[in-house]
């Protein structure tokens, strides 16, 4: 019966996004405007002193998305700096693959503290907000976490700035695309990253070959397949390895959808170089998987973030990736194969007229992805610069600081 619901839930998930696309973004974004004031009242204003100093995080703590890692990230974070907290669950309309167990046992059902931490988006934010106990924002500082992977915010959320004291951003990109239209404070707090393995995980636990040059691709087809671009990653591969039978990609894709999976077989058909995983793993042997390949590429078109790219860093894997957004934070030319790019209109749902995104070089893509094969010492530079650069720049420790010190500045009195 739950795995029927859950087929129930993501059946309604992507049938909803088809009927989105029908409508006119301008219709669209007036009626959630609309929708956001008829059924949000501005919580009470913070109070200072009315509740003990603390974060109370929300999050998507029981989901596989990368945003439900950002926010077990912050909660890392938050351990780490010793920072008073308690984790709640957020929630989307329609919640799928909830199968994250790793904190269940440190999820509260009230807030206690005096900030609320909330790691949503402004579109799922409804959601969240309809199953918090009553009043859980008044008297309390509200700070949301957004994520967005355009170099301007959708119209739609502007309606949502009345609703919070501040907003956090993981990444320059998003903070330049909201600093200019916000009038409540936005402040850059970078993940910490952090990327335990299972050590049992082995290539023979997820069926892969042992002694094959792997590639691997992995991306989450609620995240978008036209942004995450895997057909470029395709593409690249077959350009470098065109009659390399030792040499595999490995398309790993979470929450697959019927119509993402169609395309992609339709496009790989019956070469014999590429591994489809569709199967959704626990936490650690996530990682383990990335640590089972010799590359990982990302040909993606925009990002908020690039969780999994920093992962890669972090467990030694070199990175192929597009020069472009987000991971440009943390990604140089010293600790990864950064892809050049050209600008085309953005064709996404969620882009306005005239917004734009990387078109990566699948070219020199290609010729990366040939040179880290070719050349083994070449390839472990990369994998060692990469792993010491994230681990001191983008550590746990480092984001737990930034958070305490933020706090700090929140006015006790």
């Amino acid at each position: 019966m739950p795995d029927r619901i859950m087929q129930l839930k993501r059946w309604c998930r992507w049938h909803l996004r088809a009927v989105k696309r029908h409508i006119p973004s301008a219709v669209l974004d007036k009626a959630i405007c609309l929708l956001t004031r008829a059924s949000m009242r501005p919580s009470a204003p913070y109070m200072p002193g009315l509740y003990p100093r603390g974060i109370n995080l929300y999050g998507l703590f029981k989901s596989h998305s990368g945003l439900a890692q950002g926010a077990r990230l912050y909660a890392a974070a938050l351990k780490c700096a010793e920072v008073p907290h308690a984790f709640l669950r957020a929630s989307l309309w329609f919640d799928v693959g909830l199968t994250e167990t790793s904190m269940d046992c440190e999820l509260v059902a009230k807030p206690v503290y005096d900030v609320n931490v909330i790691h949503i988006n402004p579109d799922a934010f409804l959601a969240t907000r309809a199953k918090m106990t009553p009043h859980a924002m008044d008297g309390r500082y509200n700070i949301g976490v957004w994520l967005w992977e355009l170099d301007a915010i959708p119209k739609k959320w502007l309606a949502f700035f009345p609703l919070f004291d501040e907003i956090w951003v993981p990444s320059s990109f998003i903070y330049t695309a909201l600093e200019t239209v916000s009038p409540i404070p936005v402040t850059l707090i970078p993940y910490g990253i952090e990327a335990p393995v299972d050590p049992a995980c082995t290539r023979a636990t997820f069926g892969l070959p042992p002694d094959d040059f792997l590639v691997l691709c992995m991306f989450d087809s609620l995240s978008y397949f036209s942004r995450k671009n895997p057909l470029g990653a395709l593409a690249a591969f077959r350009e470098a390895f065109a009659g390399q039978p030792d040499a595999k990609l490995v398309l790993k894709m979470n929450n697959p959808s019927a119509e993402d999976l169609e395309r992609l077989r339709a496009t790989v058909g019956n070469c014999g170089d590429v591994i489809f995983f569709t199967q959704s793993l626990p936490r650690e042997q996530t990682n383990s998987f990335i640590t089972c390949s010799d590359v990982f590429i990302s040909l993606h078109r925009s990002e908020g973030f690039g969780l999994v790219m920093a992962e890669a860093m972090y467990l030694g894997v070199p990175v192929v990736a597009t020069n472009y957004s987000a991971n440009t934070d943390f990604m140089n030319g010293e600790v990864a194969c950064m892809v050049d790019y050209v600008l085309v209109p953005a064709e996404y749902l969620h882009a306005a007229a005239g917004q734009c995104w990387a078109e990566p070089d699948v070219r020199q893509a290609a010729t990366y992805l040939r040179m880290l094969y070719e050349d083994p010492q070449e390839r472990m530079r990369y994998a060692e610069q990469a792993k010491v650069h994230i681990r001191t720049h983008y550590s746990i420790e480092g984001c737990g600081k930034r958070i305490r010190e933020r706090l700090n500045k929140i006015p006790l009195t």
